[in-house]
């Protein structure tokens, strides 16, 4: 449980598991003079839960919340205020998100249910530039799905809200930054047996779910896009 307000941080905590209470108090990343991406949390796993919590960016520091959630049973991000009062402005920082950087994947050894990654009631009042080549409101990288139907992960972003721009190099997205997963949401759909374009959208919803998402600015970039790039019929 956090009872103040915090500033300075210059590097992430490297391994975290339970639950963050932020309590509306704020973390605030440190000026620096290296153009970098830094994530609170590194390795998150197990249940995770961080609510109401503000983190602060700056022109030189972009501060996501974690980093590759592939070893989390549940991971929810609930009451998270994103803000910045400059663009924050990231030189080759690949796969950039306010919320998550990386891909939401399941990498665990073994796992005896899903998977489930839960954005809600989360805002991000800030801009951010990448000389990067993927970039995103949300989440960086994108949504790594297993080889099949009932092994993949469940996203679920409800009632988010960005208020800023997306500017990045190659690729750049409202709720994704690199389409190179695109293409294994067909494969893995064809792996399940499910061919049927109905059904697909279907079932890709079903994994993917998206309630209330408001967006209130631009993305740029040579391929730009609320997924980054349409790299599949499905998303």
């Amino acid at each position: 449980v956090q009872t103040a307000n915090l500033s300075g941080l210059d590097k992430s905590i490297s391994a975290f598991c339970g639950s963050y209470n932020g309590q509306g108090y704020t973390i605030a990343a440190s000026a620096q003079s290296a153009k970098k991406a830094l994530p609170l949390f590194g390795q998150v796993y197990g249940d995770v839960t961080v609510k109401n919590l503000s983190l602060v960016s700056n022109a030189s520091v972009g501060l996501a919340v974690t980093t590759d959630p592939w070893l989390v049973d549940h991971l929810t991000l609930s009451g998270i205020t994103a803000t910045a009062a400059d663009t924050v402005k990231l030189e080759n920082q690949s796969n950039f998100g306010f919320l998550i950087m990386g891909c939401v994947f399941d990498s665990r050894e073994n796992p005896t249910e899903r998977q489930t990654i839960t954005l809600e009631n989360c805002t991000v009042n800030a801009s951010v530039q990448n000389t990067a080549t993927c970039t995103a409101g949300f989440i960086g990288s994108g949504y790594f799905p297993a080889e099949n139907w009932e092994d993949c992960p469940l996203l679920v972003l409800r009632n988010c809200t960005m208020n800023g721009n997306v500017s990045g190099q190659k690729y750049a997205g409202l709720l994704f930054g690199n389409p190179s997963y695109h293409a294994y949401i067909d494969m893995m759909l064809k792996n399940s047996g499910i061919t049927d374009k109905a059904e697909q959208l279907e079932k890709v919803r079903e994994l993917v779910v998206l309630e209330n998402i408001t967006f209130n600015g631009v993305v740029r970039a040579e391929n730009a896009g609320i997924f980054s790039a349409n790299g599949t019929e499905i998303l």
